[in-house]
Formats: structure tokens, sequence, C-alpha cells
């Protein structure tokens, strides 16, 4: 399943595309995390040129399957709007779904898509029993409601700094259905 995931450009959602980020996207990547000056996003060095060797890098694991730096297309408008990184893919047990970043007034329903399609491939399709830990800078009070009206993932801990989220499959299929009711999630053509 790892190869047809790999070797099918674009994943088709009802909401969104996936395309695997290229080295040429390094502009685009980089003004993605730099609008409002990033202020949830790890450095990711001062310039394009910085964005562009990180690629590179990810190139790397991306060759050996290991992850995949999406570039999310808003079907309906025809145009990317954000990225997200499906990855830790060489784990048998878990996977990662993190770094989302959605340009400013963007339709929700991209991310929401992005987000059932990654859960999907992760826990349907490859049979992984866990995603995370991730972190979410606990002043970004958005994104943590967010986590938290979806129900899938849970809090396992926070300090003043960070939330940490983790996901479990349990409650991925026991919250996946009412999401799909609502076209999230469907891959088309996997």
């Amino acid at each position: 399943m790892i190869d047809k995931i790999f070797s099918t450009i674009p994943l088709q959602g009802q909401f969104c595309h996936l395309y695997p980020v290229q080295i040429s996207d390094a502009k685009f990547t980089y003004d993605l995390r730099t609008q409002n000056g990033g202020k949830f996003l790890n450095n990711i060095g001062p310039n394009v040129e910085s964005q562009r060797l990180y690629l590179e890098k990810y190139m790397v694991n991306y060759n050996l399957k290991k992850e995949i730096y999406f570039k999310m297309l808003d079907s309906k408008i025809n145009k990317f709007v954000g990225v997200t990184r499906f990855c830790e893919l060489d784990n048998d047990y878990k996977f990662g779904f993190e770094s989302g970043i959605m340009l400013e007034n963007c339709s929700p329903n991209i991310y929401i898509d992005a987000m059932f399609m990654c859960f999907k491939m992760g826990f349907d399709l490859l049979g992984r029993k866990f995603s995370g830990p991730w972190l979410v800078d606990s002043e970004n009070i958005r994104m943590i409601n967010f986590h938290q009206k979806i129900g899938i993932a849970k809090l396992v801990k926070k300090d003043k700094f960070f939330h940490t989220f983790e996901a479990h499959s349990s409650d991925y299929f026991s919250n996946v259905k009412r999401f799909e009711k609502l076209n999230f999630g469907l891959i088309k053509n996997l």
C-alpha cells in the first residue's frame, strides 16, 4: 500500500488534492511559513534558499518512502493553499500528520479533508494504531480548539509552551463516519 500511496499523484479528495512538494516549491512553502511572521512555527531559516536546502534533505526521506510533504490544492478554485506532512511511514506501528500550514482566508474544508485523508491512509490503509505525539504552541488557541472539536486527537500533556496531542486508531474509527458523511477524507483514486 505504501508504494500505491507514493505513486498516486495527486491523491484526490472531495475538497482538496494532495501533491508531493518538490524542491521547486521552496518559495511557496517559505511564503506560507512566514505569513504573519510564522508565529507558531519552528524557524526555518532566513530566506527561500534555506527552505530549498530543507526540501533537498526532505527528498531523501521521500525517496526512501519515509514521508510525504504534501501541497494542498483547493480543487474548487484550482489553487495551492497549504502544505502538511504525512511522516514516520517507516514505522509499522505509528505515523505522523503534522506541520499543517494554510493561506489565510482559505476554506477550512481543505485542511479538514487533508487531515482525514492522512488519517485514512495511516489508520485504514496502513493499519497503524497511533499518530503523534505532536506539539501545538500553547498560544495557538485556534489549533488547540480545532483538535478538541474534531474529537480524535487527545491532549496528553500541556505546559506554558506546548500542548501535546496524539491520536489513536480507536478514536479515529469511533469518529470518522460522521466526517465521511460530510465527504471528508474520501480518497477517490486510491
